[in-house]
C-alpha cells in the first residue's frame, strides 16, 4: 500500500470537510478506507459524516419501493416508513405472524430470506422429514448430519468436499436452497444450509447434535440407512485387488463412545455371523471403527448397501462403485469355485495315489531304506534286494509317477478352464 505525504493528508482532510466520502477518497489515493478514517480522527478530529443524509438523498420512497418489489421474497412486507432520514422496514411472516424490523441500509446488503420463527422462506423444504417415527430417508439424513452437520441457531448446515453428494441430499429433503462454496485448509468445501426451526428442534430431541452418543430412534431396521449416511460423509473404503486375492478396508470415524454404541447396534442388527465385530483405534481424534479382511467387510457393505432410501437409492457413487466391484469380484470367485469343483475330486483321488506311493512310504512298506528306493527310481538296483521286493518297488514307483502326471493334467485343465493361477487352484483344493 502506498505511503501518503503530508500534503496529500492535508488535501484529504479538506475534502472530508467539503463532504467527500471516505470510500471515494481511499479509491482516489489508492489506500484503505481505514487509513482515511484514521487520518480524519487523529489529525484534526474531523467528525465522520452521517450516512443518513446519503440515504435521504439517494434513496427516495419511490426508489425504495422499487428496490423492495424487485427483491421481495415470500416473507411479506407489512409497512414502510421513512423517518428522520432513515428507512426502517417492518416485515411480517404470512405463516406464523411473526414481525421484525430491519433498517434499509442493511437491507441493501442482505434481503431477508425467511422467518426465523417458523423457517418459512422463499425456498422449498420438507420440514416434516423428521416428524414422528423415523423412516429410511430420515435415518439417512440423521447419519449424514451426524457425520458432518452443525446447528447455527434455527439453521441446519451440512458440509462436504463433494458437491454432487450435497446435491443429492438437497433432492432427498426436497430443498431448493443454494449450495455455497468456501476454502478451508487448502480444500474447497461445499455447504448446504437451510432455515428450519422444526427440524432443529427434532434434531435436538433425538440428540443428533450430540456427537458422543447414538441418536434416539435408530433401530435395527434403520441401522443400514443410518450407516450409509455415516459412510457417505465420514467413511473410508479401500480396495487392494489382484488376480487371485483381495484386501478390503472399511473405516467409520467418530467419537469413541459413539463408535462403541455403534458396535453394539451392529451386533444386534447384522445377522450374518461372518461379519466380525471390528476394532476401534483411539490413538487420535476422531477415532475409527475398522472392518478389515475380505469376506467380513464385503458382507458388512452388502448389509449396508442392500437398503433403500427413496427417492435416491445410492448417493455416494464412488463408494457404491467400489461395492459393485467387490460384488462382481466375489461373483467371479463363486463362478470359479463352481468350475473348479468339477476337477477337485479327481485331483484329490490322483493325489491319494501319489501320496500313498511316495519314496518314504514305499521304503517303510517294503522294509528297505529310502536311499535304495531312490536308487531303484534312477535305474540302479542294489545287490542285496530280492526280486520280489524289487518288483513291488517298481510297481509302486509307476503308480507314483502316474499319480503325479494325473495331478498335473487335472491342475492344468482346471487352471485353463477357470482362468486362475496355480496357487489359486491349490488354495481352493485345501478349502474344499
Amino acid at each position: 500500500m502506498r505511503k501518503l505525504t503530508e500534503r496529500q493528508k492535508g488535501n484529504i482532510l479538506k475534502e472530508l470537510k467539503n463532504g467527500r466520502s471516505q470510500r471515494s477518497l481511499a479509491k482516489q489515493y489508492g489506500v484503505a478506507n481505514s487509513t482515511v478514517a484514521l487520518i480524519s480522527r487523529n489529525r484534526l478530529n474531523v467528525q465522520i459524516r452521517d450516512t443518513s443524509a446519503y440515504i435521504e438523498r439517494k434513496w427516495t420512497r419511490a426508489t425504495i419501493d422499487k428496490f423492495l418489489s424487485d427483491n421481495d421474497s415470500t416473507v411479506r412486507r407489512v409497512s414502510l416508513d421513512v423517518k428522520h432520514c432513515k428507512a426502517d422496514i417492518e416485515w411480517g411472516c404470512t405463516l406464523c405472524g411473526n414481525r421484525w424490523s430491519q433498517d434499509f441500509d442493511s437491507l441493501k446488503r442482505r434481503n431477508p430470506k425467511g422467518c426465523k420463527a417458523c423457517g418459512y422462506d422463499e425456498y422449498t423444504l420438507y420440514h416434516d422429514l423428521l416428524d414422528g417415527e423415523l423412516d429410511s430417508r430420515a435415518a439417512y439424513f440423521i447419519g449424514a448430519f451426524f457425520a458432518s452437520g452443525k446447528l447455527y441457531g434455527n439453521r441446519v448446515s451440512i458440509s462436504n468436499r463433494r458437491k454432487d453428494i450435497l446435491e443429492c441430499v438437497r433432492e432427498l429433503i426436497c430443498s431448493s436452497h443454494p449450495i455455497s462454496k468456501r476454502q478451508a485448509n487448502g480444500y474447497t468445501v461445499y455447504s448446504l444450509s437451510f432455515l428450519s426451526p422444526k427440524m432443529v428442534n427434532r434434531i435436538k430431541e433425538i440428540h443428533a447434535d450430540d456427537k458422543t452418543i447414538m441418536p434416539k430412534g435408530i433401530t435395527s431396521d434403520l441401522a443400514p440407512h443410518f450407516t450409509r449416511g455415516l459412510m457417505d460423509f465420514r467413511g473410508y473404503m479401500e480396495l487392494s485387488p489382484s488376480t487371485d486375492s483381495l484386501s478390503v478396508r472399511v473405516n467409520i470415524s467418530g467419537h469413541k463412545a459413539f463408535l462403541q454404541e455403534l458396535q453394539k447396534l451392529y451386533a444386534k442388527s447384522i445377522v450374518d455371523k461372518t461379519v466380525k465385530k471390528g476394532y476401534i483405534t483411539d490413538y487420535r481424534e476422531p477415532c475409527e471403527l475398522h472392518f478389515n479382511g475380505k469376506k467380513s467387510p464385503y458382507n458388512f457393505l452388502k448389509w449396508t448397501y442392500n437398503s433403500y432410501v427413496a427417492p435416491i437409492k445410492y448417493i455416494d457413487t464412488k463408494k457404491y462403485s467400489k461395492f459393485l466391484y467387490l460384488r462382481a469380484w466375489f461373483a467371479r470367485q463363486d463362478e470359479t469355485n463352481e468350475i473348479v469343483k468339477e476337477y477337485i475330486q479327481e485331483y484329490k483321488d490322483a493325489r491319494e495315489d501319489f501320496a500313498g506311493n511316495t519314496h518314504v512310504k514305499i521304503a517303510k512298506t517294503c522294509r528297505i531304506s529310502v536311499y535304495d528306493v531312490h536308487s531303484i527310481s534312477r535305474g540302479h538296483i542294489p545287490s542285496k534286494i530280492s526280486d520280489k521286493v524289487l518288483k513291488t518297488v517298481k510297481r509302486r514307483l509307476e503308480l507314483n509317477k502316474e499319480g503325479r502326471l494325473k495331478m498335473k493334467e487335472i491342475r492344468s485343465a482346471a487352471v485353463a478352464h477357470a482362468d486362475i493361477p496355480d496357487g489359486r487352484f491349490n488354495a481352493l483344493v485345501e478349502d474344499f
